[in-house]
């Protein structure tokens, strides 16, 4: 195997940005809206941090009755079945094929499930389009609900998350504490000193929850080392 990137430590990376029935977001009015440019940028900014310019961004609308389906996006309880979520994703067959972006497609929420996004894969296939596994979904809720700023904040998060999932990169650890990355240098967490069955954010603190992929949302940037080698690694990254 022979690695063509071996010191990579900067990368270039394209994303889709898809409008699924989003209230006042479409592909064109997202372009000029002020609270749609912040939370642009500040996702921008979150992977600058990792050493990802994002380069090109193209913008699309999902219409007709497929924007009235997938909306609010029905997703399974038994893994990467062909559910909404996959139905979804795989509308980026239309793409053109010099297209190599990252498909992120804009609903409105995740119906039954307090999701803040889903990826196609850990990792997704790369530079491959229209399979039921090539995207990210993420609900627009809290850009809704909150002002600009905590709006911003908040979705940037879960996007660089869910694309860290779709670039191969897992849960450091999961909610209760039973399972980690297979990562040498990622924090494990395994406290869950309420007994709840979980392990939150604040019984983690010395233990990883202030890791990007940490299970749950934590507003955090942080990756370790080999979290970054995985993503500049992965051939979406140019």
């Amino acid at each position: 195997v022979r690695t063509v990137r071996p010191q990579v430590t900067t990368s270039f990376l394209d994303v889709n940005f898809w409008f699924v029935g989003t209230p006042n977001l479409t592909a064109q009015s997202a372009q000029t809206s002020s609270k749609f440019n912040k939370l642009r940028n500040k996702f921008i900014e979150v992977m600058a941090y990792y050493g990802v310019t994002v380069s090109q961004v193209n913008f699309f609308d999902v219409v007709g009755w497929a924007a009235d389906k997938y909306t609010y996006v029905d997703v399974g309880d038994d893994g990467y079945a062909v559910d909404e979520h996959a139905e979804l994703i795989a509308l980026s067959k239309d793409l053109p094929e010099d297209n190599r972006g990252v498909n992120f497609f804009f609903v409105q929420g995740f119906n039954g499930y307090s999701l803040l996004g889903k990826a196609g894969g850990i990792p997704g296939p790369p530079l491959l389009q229209g399979s039921y596994h090539s995207g990210v979904v993420v609900s627009m809720g809290d850009y809704y609900w909150y002002g600009a700023n905590k709006a911003a904040n908040r979705v940037a998060e879960t996007m660089a998350h869910e694309l860290g999932h779709q670039v191969g990169l897992f849960h450091t650890s999961e909610s209760d504490g039973s399972y980690h990355d297979p990562l040498g240098d990622t924090p494990q967490c395994t406290s869950d000193w309420n007994g709840d069955g979980l392990v939150d954010a604040w019984e983690c603190e010395d233990a990883g929850s202030d890791n990007l992929m940490f299970w749950s949302a934590n507003l955090s940037a942080n990756l370790t080392p080999d979290q970054l080698y995985v993503i500049h690694h992965n051939a979406w990254m140019y």
